[in-house]
């Protein structure tokens, strides 16, 4: 019998035992009653045991983190006297307890530590004094009485910050790349090349026959007829 073991799991077990069924019908408590009773011993004797238990591991400055082991947790109170005593269900139970209010508080500081970040990543957005070229030393003389600054600690501060300006600078780097392309996708000015000499030359001969007068054809001679 547990201390979560409810009646309608006990009865089974018992209600063809003959002092079970000699107290059906009689006078007085009931067999409910009794296991009622039972029960709320055994609930406080389970906040006795887990007082001590609490105590013992206080006294030896021990703290429950998500990461803390049954195992880890038994080995260091064991040599307390009086915690061999204690049911293993209560050790295992009390320790259960402890580990899921560390998990809870660990999951809110977590929860709590992104939305300071948020915070401050949303301040660097929304100041136009951080550029691509701004320090981390110039970023904290500008904004460092803000209460999102100080709502983060300084590891955080800095890389949150580095990640954010190197955004700024591939966003720098790409628009100036887009403004230095030519707009109908042709050579630019530097691309262009002079043609060679040679080539103005061949034109320039070219022209100049273009431009001389046709030369007349070369008179035909006469035959000349002979006496007969």
């Amino acid at each position: 019998l547990k201390s979560t073991t409810t009646w309608a799991d006990f009865v089974p077990s018992v209600k063809s035992e003959d002092a079970y069924l000699s107290m059906l019908g009689q006078p007085g408590s009931t067999p409910h009653d009794i296991f009622d009773d039972f029960l709320e011993e055994l609930a406080e004797k389970y906040k006795e045991d887990r007082a001590k238990i609490k105590k013992w591991a206080k006294a030896q400055g021990m703290t429950i983190n998500s990461a803390s082991t049954f195992f880890w947790f038994e080995d260091q109170l064991k040599k307390e006297e009086g915690y061999g005593q204690i049911p293993e269900e209560t050790r295992r139970g009390v320790f259960d307890s402890l580990l899921a209010k560390a998990k809870e508080q660990d999951e809110d500081a977590e929860r709590a530590a992104k939305k300071n970040r948020k915070r401050f990543v949303e301040l660097l957005q929304k100041t136009r004094d951080v550029t691509a070229s701004t320090t981390y030393e110039q970023a904290a003389k500008l904004l460092g009485s803000s209460s999102a600054w100080d709502s983060v600690d300084d590891a955080t501060r800095k890389q949150c910050f580095d990640i954010f300006v190197e955004q700024l600078k591939i966003q720098s780097k790409a628009r100036k790349e887009k403004e230095g392309a030519p707009a109908d996708g042709g050579d630019s000015d530097g691309d262009k090349k002079k043609k060679p000499r040679k080539d103005k030359e061949k034109v320039g001969k070219k022209r100049q026959q273009d431009e001389l007068p046709p030369e007349e054809p070369p008179e035909r001679k006469t035959k000349k007829t002979k006496k007969k």
